[in-house]
């Protein structure tokens, strides 16, 4: 069988590195106390295991260091995703939380929650590290029960609780608490693999789609700030031959985003569709019609250009990403040009009225340069 990866999660101090020295019988995991010792991701594997794990940084309380750590997780995802790199994929999580802290805070859970987004429906086991009381045990795992059902009910794939004691600890000279646990987790953790190695292709799949989509994004986002400087030049701006080039080219950027050339039959054809969909659906004078219609604000004719200029392109790259999407997995081909005008109609029509209520009283006493801003953040939100 394939062997998967555990991404070994948790904050600092939780016992991460000890536990993955415990479980594959080596000493290589860098342990000890005081301030977090694992610095940079490393990846371990022993023959006698049939699983990888991968530990992480700590999950310090500073929101800096937390940042740092999402990202390094972040960074290490898309890199094997975009490398083709199986070895390096993340199939499941394991979620360290010390057994003697006796509460969970809400933004562990929100972490937790952030990373899993990465992978789609990863399976999760949570692991209660240094559960030296055996009276304590079940108590700890029925409070993360209730911590999960209450913040985060059918958002995390959590298939087990797992209480551990990685190593030997001598709580005085007569008792020391041996290592337990460690075979169920090792258990459970081979119950989860043929799962999670089953999710993982649809995981990468939406991985991949994520990446392709950020960058269609990105490229949507620096057009449109062009576009309001273009927009704010003092000539009619509906039927401007400025904005045609920078929209086709957002158009054919994207679709090689997505794999497909510019120079492939039909992309000239869809950015054609889609540009003119936006001059039929929601042109210039639409759309200054609805910015002038907001209550209470007295707009300059450069802003309100420039806010409909960047507008237009915004949701032309919102519509293009949207159509090379589907051409990329197979819904629709490059030549399916009917589908994608009907489609490219309604989107303009539907989003330009969500750009104009937020932009709104946005753009009072707004100058051009802030225009461009302002729309990409609108364009944000509206794709998370």
């Amino acid at each position: 069988m394939e062997k998967a990866n555990v991404l070994v999660m948790g904050n600092s101090g939780t016992g991460k590195s000890t536990l993955i020295n415990a479980v594959f019988k080596f000493d290589r995991a860098k342990t000890g106390g005081g301030p977090a010792v694992t610095r940079e991701m490393a990846i371990y594997e022993s023959e006698q295991i049939p699983f990888r794990a991968i530990d992480t940084r700590g999950l310090e309380y500073g929101l800096l260091e937390q940042m740092k750590t999402k990202n390094a997780i972040r960074k290490w995802s898309k890199e094997s995703v975009k490398a083709h790199n199986e070895e390096r994929y993340i199939h499941l999580i394991w979620y360290c939380l010390d057994g003697t802290s006796k509460r969970i805070f809400k933004k562990n859970l929100e972490t937790l929650k952030q990373v899993s987004k990465l992978w789609k429906d990863i399976p999760i086991i949570v692991v209660l590290t240094k559960s030296y009381s055996q009276t304590e045990r079940l108590e700890n795992e029925a409070m993360i029960r209730a911590a999960i059902d209450n913040y985060m009910k059918n958002s995390l794939n959590v298939k087990a609780i797992v209480s551990v004691v990685a190593q030997p600890y001598q709580i005085n000279e007569a008792v020391i608490v041996p290592p337990m646990g460690l075979e169920e987790l090792i258990g459970e953790t081979n119950n989860v693999v043929p799962e999670a190695l089953r999710l993982s292709e649809h995981a990468v799949t939406d991985f991949e789609r994520r990446i392709k989509r950020g960058n269609a994004n990105a490229l949507t986002a620096a057009a449109t700030v062009s576009a309001t400087l273009i927009g704010a030049i003092p000539i009619p701006i509906a039927d401007s031959a400025l904005l045609v080039p920078l929209q086709s080219g957002l158009v054919f950027g994207i679709a090689r985003t997505y794999g497909v050339k510019k120079d492939d039959s039909g992309i000239k054809n869809i950015a054609e569709l889609v540009i003119q969909s936006g001059m039929v659906s929601v042109g210039a004078k639409t759309l200054l019609s609805g910015l002038k219609a907001v209550p209470g604000i007295n707009i300059a004719a450069d802003v309100l250009n420039a806010a409909v200029a960047g507008t237009i392109t915004a949701i032309v790259g919102q519509v293009a990403a949207t159509i090379m999407e589907r051409v990329d997995s197979g819904e629709v081909s490059v030549d399916d040009l009917d589908w994608m005008k009907k489609f490219a109609e309604n989107e303009f029509g539907k989003l330009a009225g969500n750009y104009v209520k937020g932009l709104g009283g946005s753009l009072d006493g707004k100058g051009v340069k802030d225009i461009g801003k302002l729309i990409v953040r609108i364009f944000e939100n509206l794709n998370r």
